[in-house]
């Protein structure tokens, strides 16, 4: 899903100042893809916590985490591709679509971390 916002991200916006449903199209991928980041950053931490307390990559653990995050990014993406079903195939699906990424993520990573507290 965030390949569909490839496009987007080719050209900077002025997000502070974004009018034209474009420029807000682009906006939202940007904090999409920034929210994505921070949550793969999370899982790693949780990942090497877990190798450190129950001994390495292929501990359950880990094993558990990495199935997680696989099935809840499936979910995710199906998730946000519904949310976009109001403006199918209008201007304003990817912001839809966009800003149901970047919310569900944000709220992964705060589930992440607190793995690791």
């Amino acid at each position: 899903m965030l390949l569909m916002f490839a496009a987007l991200l080719a050209q900077p916006a002025d997000c502070s100042n974004a009018m034209q449903q474009q420029e807000m199209n682009r906006c939202i991928a940007e904090a999409a893809r920034a929210a994505e980041a921070d949550m793969n950053r999370a899982a790693a931490q949780v990942m090497r916590a877990f190798v450190a307390d129950q001994g390495g990559e292929n501990g359950e653990a880990a094993r558990r985490l990495r199935d997680a995050q696989r099935t809840w990014l499936a979910y995710r993406e199906a998730q946000c591709a519904l949310a976009g079903v109001e403006a199918l195939g209008g201007s304003l699906e990817p912001y839809l679509v966009g800003d149901c990424l970047k919310t569900m993520t944000e709220q992964r990573t705060v589930e992440l971390m607190m793995m690791v507290r």
